[in-house]
């Protein structure tokens, strides 16, 4: 079975699911439940859900309580569907949360993550924020080493002719100034050797090298310099899927 992604916040069917898995971990003779909830965009043969019990030598158990885990996530599967966004669509709530006075809102596209397999150099979302005219905006990442390796043989205030990522789908053909190098040398949760912010108008792209920064490194905005697009005072972020 594969299921859509989604959070484990309060309330939402998947913290329901751990919630369970914890509750049978305190049975006696059990060690662990674990759901591993797969990434349905992967194309590996080992894509969907999976239930995983430890027990204290007792294979029997084990099995009763994974099967108890999965009839429930059977049981529960409509819960987790939901209702994406298109960019387009996703760009109009964002504009209507922020002339309400939140900020900042960020635009979730959960299907291009690296941390699930995928190459991370995806446009659509991009170019929908170009062609929308969305101001004092930063999207990242986009993972296009050939790119970024440009970039630094150009130097800082170069204007680039590029085709900017999509290099595993739809491209976006950007013409962009670089106008900043990222300091060199790793960090300590990530190498960002390549992290180099790009302008176009009032939407900044944030370009790297490889396309497995985005879940593990802190900070990678304030790497970057488009941490300094966030306003000050907030107190609240808006996260749309």
């Amino acid at each position: 079975m594969l299921l859509p992604t989604s959070t484990t916040l309060s309330g939402t069917p998947a913290a329901a699911m751990n919630e369970l898995a914890r509750a049978i971990e305190q049975r006696p003779g059990v060690i662990d439940c674990t759901v591993f909830h797969g990434f349905p965009y992967v194309d590996v043969p080992q894509v969907g859900v999976h239930v995983v019990v430890t027990t204290d030598d007792d294979p029997a158990l084990a099995e009763a309580c994974a099967d108890e885990v999965a009839a429930w996530i059977w049981e529960h599967r409509q819960r987790f569907r939901n209702e994406s966004h298109s960019p387009h669509s996703a760009l109009l709530a964002a504009r209507g949360l922020v002339a309400a006075g939140t900020h900042p809102v960020v635009i979730n596209e959960t299907s291009d993550n690296p941390g699930g397999g995928a190459p991370g150099d995806g446009t659509h979302l991009l170019r929908a924020m170009l062609d929308a005219g969305i101001e004092h905006a930063a999207f990242g990442f986009i993972a296009d080493p050939d790119v970024a390796e440009a970039a630094h043989r150009a130097g800082v205030g170069a204007r680039l002719d590029v085709r900017l990522g999509g290099k595993h789908g739809a491209r976006s053909r950007l013409d962009r100034t670089f106008q900043h190098v990222a300091p060199q040398g790793g960090v300590p949760s990530a190498d960002l050797d390549r992290a180099d912010p790009v302008e176009a108008g009032d939407t900044g792209t944030e370009l790297v090298e490889r396309a497995d920064v985005g879940g593990v490194e802190s900070h990678p905005q304030h790497r970057t310099g488009h941490e300094d697009r966030r306003p000050v005072g907030r107190d609240r972020v808006e996260r749309i899927p």
